[in-house]
């Protein structure tokens, strides 16, 4: 049986970039070009956070938190009118600002709880 390989940095990069096309392929056909720029780049930061953190990925907590801003960003693109303006320009800087902020809240949790066999 082969051992299972690691993916490297590049592979990774365009497994986020080919999931986060995807996601706005998807929502583009449900609904309009600015929600499914929206859901694309918010799924993009939310691909990047789980490769850049992916020793935790056996923490039920990581999965917790991840599902709790997943669900919250949800019903925001979901509930809000994103008017059609150059949102593109606005969409990247905001990924950026809730990839780092889920990015310090795990970091946050991991220190201030950490786990028993981590201890």
């Amino acid at each position: 049986m082969k051992p299972r390989q690691k993916l490297d940095g590049r592979r990774i990069d365009w497994l986020v970039a080919l999931s986060s096309v995807t996601v706005f392929a998807v929502v583009a056909t449900m609904a309009s070009l600015e929600k499914a720029l929206a859901a694309g780049v918010t799924f993009g930061a939310f691909a990047t956070v789980v490769s850049l953190k992916w020793e935790s990925r056996h923490d039920p907590r990581f999965w917790a938190l991840l599902l709790f801003f997943g669900v919250i960003h949800t019903v925001v693109i979901v509930a809000i009118n994103i008017p059609e303006v150059p949102f593109g320009a606005m969409s990247i800087p905001f990924a950026i600002i809730d990839a780092l902020i889920i990015w310090w809240t795990l970091n946050w949790l991991e220190r201030r709880f950490p786990r028993r066999h981590d201890r």
